[in-house]
């Protein structure tokens, strides 16, 4: 588990960084926005599948996971409804359905990985504990 955990953590980085310098190219070409949104889908079907893997494999955060992973369902519920065409959707509506929800997840699964792999190990003891009065 400890191999698995280290790389998913790498690989949620190394594609949360693409996918940002992907956005910041799209103000220099319109030609990005499909390498965003590829990258976006790579970030889910990773951040997916290992919420799956650690919510059956390991107690370590599972409220936090379950949350993340019943938002992520309902989130693709809802998209898949608005793809097709059940729901008529403003633009607006449509540019937070496509970036803002998927980085506002992406993100937050991320620092539950970070947490999960790097766990705070400070005791939270008396101060200077290694003296004794």
């Amino acid at each position: 588990m400890k191999i698995f955990k280290k790389i998913d953590f790498f690989a949620q980085l190394l594609l949360l960084i693409t996918a940002a310098i992907f956005a910041c190219l799209i103000t220099i070409d319109d030609e990005y926005f499909f390498f965003v949104l590829l990258a976006q889908f790579l970030i889910g079907c990773l951040q997916y599948f290992s919420c799956l893997v650690t919510i059956i494999t390991s107690t370590t955060l599972r409220n936090a996971k379950v949350t993340h992973l019943t938002i992520a369902t309902v989130y693709l519920i809802f998209l898949l409804l608005g793809s097709s065409q059940v729901i008529a959707v403003s633009d607006l509506v449509e540019i937070i359905y496509t970036f803002v929800a998927p980085w506002a997840l992406a993100i937050y699964y991320f620092i539950l990985t970070w947490i999960f792999n790097f766990p705070n190990n400070r005791h939270n003891g008396s101060f200077l504990r290694h003296i004794s009065f």
